[in-house]
């Protein structure tokens, strides 16, 4: 019985060392710019850093990179002709040392455009500015560390959904700035599902304005800040 239980062991641990390196890591974009660069998100033989970023497993480190070239896309809404950093499914972006992403021709734009959830972590700064949107997800934004700043002449951060919900997370000991015309940090759903600004932990964020709301649709809309998080708006 010990050689059977041994054998199977022994096959599993093979059939793992035949997968290939994409099945085994994880979950991450299907689509990737950094600014006019394409990421080759599946590390085979194209581009996976730059000057200032590097990328692997579904995480995008910024190290020092001042990204002022955008790559074009659109969302759903007609907000978004181009951004700086540009994903189609999930991200997680990590800050380390000073980073900034802006685009002189402003329209449009977005500093970061994420066609998912994207969670923002490490203990970096992130200035965005000279942009319509300074970060925008489809679905949800997390940010649980760092430094942000997020200026943009129409919204800081917004998380527009028509057919999910949509989140804005704020937690751990992150800092974040956001300033817009229309809202500073926004939750918005446009069709079914609930939208929400939640603000937690050690967080310390400064907007203009926070809000949640359902443009069409059933739905929920909610803001809350709880434990030890300081929030500065208006």
């Amino acid at each position: 019985m010990k050689r059977r239980l041994l054998s199977i062991f022994c096959a599993l641990a093979l059939c793992l060392t035949l997968l290939p390196a994409a099945a085994l890591a994880a979950d991450g974009p299907t689509v990737l710019y950094v600014g006019d660069t394409q990421v080759d998100v599946n590390g085979t033989d194209g581009t996976t850093s730059g000057e200032g970023w590097f990328y692997a497993d579904g995480v995008l480190t910024l190290g020092g990179v001042n990204l002022a070239e955008t790559h074009s896309c659109s969302d759903n809404f007609g907000n978004i002709a181009a951004a700086g950093i540009y994903a189609e499914g999930d991200l997680t972006i990590v800050l380390e040392g000073e980073n900034s992403i802006s685009d002189e021709n402003e329209d449009d734009s977005a500093g970061i455009f994420v066609k998912g959830d994207l969670t923002i972590r490490g203990d970096g700064t992130l200035t965005i500015y000279d942009v319509e949107y300074g970060i925008f997800a489809s679905v949800g934004v997390n940010i649980t560390g760092g430094t942000v700043y997020a200026v943009g002449s129409e919204a800081g951060i917004s998380a527009v959904s028509d057919n999910d919900n949509a989140t804005v997370t704020i937690g751990g000991d992150a800092q974040v700035y956001a300033e817009g015309f229309s809202e500073g940090i926004s939750a918005e759903i446009w069709d079914y599902g609930d939208a929400s600004v939640t603000i937690r932990g050690d967080a310390q964020v400064y907007a203009e304005e926070i809000s949640a709301y359902v443009s069409d649709g059933d739905g929920d809309a909610s803001v809350s800040i709880s434990d030890d998080a300081q929030v500065y708006a208006g």
